[in-house]
Order: structure tokens, then C-alpha cells, then sequence
């Protein structure tokens, strides 16, 4: 529970300060972060947090520019394409342990 009590506290506190100067919040987070978790786990939660945000975003304001068969196929090439680089991922950890 204190993992994720941190992780909350130090994304709301650099989100903050990000969307009160413009930048930073990699910056903050990533030292605070590395108190509770190892360096692995704060990168990923750095990279998968915005993007996934900044995904849904554009997303939601392409999807009505749009017609809904055109943002399906964009949808399922996505999906597509991120599960093959998951695949490739873990084809690379099994070949390289």
C-alpha cells in the first residue's frame, strides 16, 4: 500500500508543478519514484502513464473528425502493432537469459 501511496502522491505533486511551469515532470518524479521503486519500474511508469493519456486524448478528438470505419482500422493497426512489439519484447528477454 505505501508503493502506491507514493507513486500517487509523487505523479499528482509533479503533474501539478508540470502543468504550473511547463516542464518537469519526468524531472520531479523520477528521483522521488526511485525511493520506492527500482529503476525498471519507475521508467516504465514514466513512459506508460503520458502516453497512454496523450493516446486517449488524440484519440478522442480524432474520432469525431472521422468516420468510425476509417478509426476502426486505425484502432486495429494499432493494436496489431503494439501486440507484435510485446511479442518481439519478450522474444528478446527469453533469447537473451
Amino acid at each position: 500500500m505505501q508503493h502506491e501511496l507514493l507513486f500517487i502522491l509523487v505523479s499528482v505533486l509533479a503533474a501539478f508543478l508540470h502543468g504550473a511551469f511547463g516542464f518537469g515532470f519526468p524531472l520531479l518524479s523520477t528521483p522521488w519514484l526511485l525511493l520506492g521503486f527500482d529503476l525498471t519500474v519507475a521508467k516504465l511508469a514514466l513512459l506508460t502513464l503520458p502516453l497512454i493519456l496523450a493516446a486517449l486524448w488524440v484519440g478522442i478528438r480524432i474520432r469525431k473528425k472521422i468516420d468510425m470505419e476509417t478509426y476502426r482500422g486505425m484502432l486495429r493497426a494499432a493494436l496489431w502493432v503494439i501486440s507484435i512489439a510485446i511479442l518481439l519484447d519478450a522474444l528478446r528477454r527469453m533469447l537473451l537469459v
